[in-house]
């Protein structure tokens, strides 16, 4: 039996993260998390107006679902380092990345049949350049409740002020580099929109992997996003199972998730400790089935 304390390690480009043990795996790194209220249960209650019927269901559904986020206490109001969904509403969410961390970020409760729909992601980061942030968590939170979560949530005047000040602790904390190299968007492209196989962009790990997945050195290239790097299913790298984990990637559809338990978004990458800037992802998780008994991990 695991120590209360004990880490895993990886093995063949994974790091194994047993269902419901990230907090545990992550308090040597960054200690230990207490839960606190998310965004959403933060917003004021707002009158409905109906001509913007999604903004306004947003701050009330949100404020009466009451999500929380598990953290430290340094971290901006309404984020932590993990979620967890509850109940059967859909949930909009924030996850801003600290490139440098390698145990990114988690939403615990994903049932198998939910969906992952990517909204939008900013942000860009050096893949080979000295940094000072190793080590910090990136921040999650969910700025939207409801069975009909959309991508307006994002423009919800009342989200701003927290947005803002995640960014601005992202800024502070894992700034990009003054001198950047081997500069990636979300996507891992660079400035002409070449494609990076090795590094740069996100990764989204689904429950059916249980862990996060790396890539390796040159002298492991079968760990790479396959040739031409298109970020798709047809050019996972070996280790990767269609189902374990998919690439963010420009105009994708919604994504079904495979398996009950925990979901992990990181930067792909194998060496993050050279690693400067974060990714700001925003994203809606919704329900496959409300009415299912199935158990949360």
């Amino acid at each position: 039996m695991e120590s209360q304390g004990a880490q895993p390690q990886r093995v063949n480009g994974k790091l194994p993260v047993k269902p419901g043990t990230y907090l545990q795996v992550t308090a040597p790194r960054h200690g230990p998390a207490t839960l606190r209220p998310a965004v959403a249960a933060l917003l004021p209650n707002a009158p409905i107006k109906a001509r913007q019927p999604s903004r306004t269901a947003a701050v009330a559904a949100g404020a009466a679902s009451a999500p929380q986020v598990a953290g430290t206490g340094n971290l901006p109001a309404g984020f932590g380092r993990q979620v967890t969904w509850t109940g059967e509403d859909d949930f909009a969410m924030v996850a801003i990345l600290n490139t440098a961390d390698d145990l990114g970020l988690c939403v615990s409760g994903v049932r198998d049949g939910d969906t992952y729909e990517h909204v939008a992601v900013s942000g860009h980061a050096s893949f080979s350049t000295d940094t000072k942030n190793n080590g910090i968590a990136g921040l999650i939170g969910v700025i939207g409740v409801g069975a009909d979560a959309a991508a307006g949530y994002f423009g919800v005047p009342e989200v701003k002020p927290f947005l803002d000040a995640a960014t601005k602790y992202a800024q502070q904390q894992f700034p990009e580099s003054g001198v950047p190299s081997k500069r990636r968007d979300g996507y891992g492209e660079d400035g002409s929109h070449n494609k990076a196989r090795a590094e740069g962009g996100v990764i989204v790990c689904g429950p059916q992997a249980q862990g996060i997945l790396y890539s390796a050195d040159a002298d492991h290239q079968s760990f790479w996003i396959k040739p031409d790097g298109t970020r798709d299913d047809n050019h996972l790298p070996k280790h990767i199972h269609t189902g374990d984990a998919f690439y963010l990637q420009r105009g994708m559809g919604p994504r079904q998730l495979s398996g009950t338990g925990d979901l992990f978004l990181c930067a792909w990458d194998w060496n993050f400790p050279d690693n400067a800037g974060f990714y700001e992802v925003h994203f809606i998780l919704k329900r496959g089935n409300r009415d299912t008994n199935t158990p949360v991990g």
